[in-house]
């Protein structure tokens, strides 16, 4: 049994709802569950998972946002998640990497506010 049978023994709503508890309080908190087996990363790559985990650490440090960082690949899936703050990170990436204004204002664009 692996580290997280019991909560895969829970109904597969309640590990999406514990999941994105912990997705909030940050994405290094995700990286047991990814690193713990094949059930545990498709949970913490989950698109309501990735669309609310916390990417106030990876803000800090902005080389984890660059295209050669081993962060890359998990900050680019939150953005295709829609997590608003990814995209805002990634929009301002473009921008100031590449000069890529358009690129950038069309990323904002696409982000929907959660109330609508």
């Amino acid at each position: 049994m692996d580290n997280f049978s019991l909560l895969f023994s829970l109904p597969e709503t309640l590990h999406i709802s514990i999941a994105i508890i912990v997705a909030k309080t940050g994405a290094a908190q995700q990286c047991p569950l990814i690193v713990s087996g094949k059930r545990g990363m498709i949970l913490a790559f989950n698109t309501h998972v990735l669309r609310a985990t916390s990417v106030e650490y990876p803000a800090l440090h902005p080389n984890f946002f660059n295209e050669d960082s081993k962060f890359r690949a998990f900050v680019f899936r939150c953005v295709l998640s829609g997590n608003l703050k990814a995209c805002y990170l990634e929009s301002l990436r473009l921008a100031i990497t590449y000069g890529a204004l358009e690129a950038s204002a069309q990323l904002l664009r696409n982000i929907v506010s959660p109330d609508q």
